[in-house]
């Protein structure tokens, strides 16, 4: 997921505000309390945190969700747990692989959403920015463009086509 799009998932969810910081070298760098104590709690006043049941952070990924509750930085830790959908576990691995096959019904049912692709079009053309992007394989799909039902096909090339003309500009696809 671009980070355009974790923007507009965490909007659709009634996100008020959201801090991105420049992950860099430096920061990569930083030690788990230092983050914690400076970022986090210094800069950003933070109270909660809520980290998956395998994050880890940090220099080295010395942070954990252990780590956290030893360190005493007067946040209250939640850690979210494992997720099974229906029997199936849930992780990017596994949705990742979905849509490597096309599977983008399942993928959304795995995801509790549908599948996210943003780009920007260009009469009945989509170009997607983020060349990282994964995308189903070349086949037609159904979808949604700007909330309006589509067949959307993908190329060989992997570019994105339908038969509607579309407005140039930002555009929201759903799988």
């Amino acid at each position: 997921t671009s980070r355009e799009e974790k923007i507009y998932l965490l909007g659709q969810q009634g996100i008020d505000n959201l801090i991105v910081i420049p992950f860099d070298k430096a920061f990569s760098a930083l030690a788990p309390d230092t983050f914690i104590r400076d970022y986090l709690v210094g800069r950003i006043g933070a109270e909660t945190l809520v980290v998956g049941f395998n994050h880890r952070f940090g220099r080295d990924k010395q942070g954990s969700y252990d780590y956290l509750g030893s360190h005493g930085f007067g946040l209250e830790v939640v850690e979210v747990g494992e997720c099974d959908v229906d029997a199936e576990k849930v992780s990017s691995t596994v949705i990742r692989r979905l849509v490597e096959k096309g599977e983008m019904a399942r993928a959304a049912h795995l995801l509790s959403h549908p599948y996210l692709v943003i780009g920007r079009a260009q009469r009945n053309r989509i170009r997607v920015d983020d060349p990282l992007k994964l995308l189903p394989p070349p086949g037609e799909y159904d979808a949604h463009i700007n909330g309006k039902p589509a067949r959307l096909t993908v190329d060989a090339a992997q570019e994105l086509i339908t038969r509607d003309i579309l407005p140039e500009g930002r555009v929201v696809i759903t799988f």
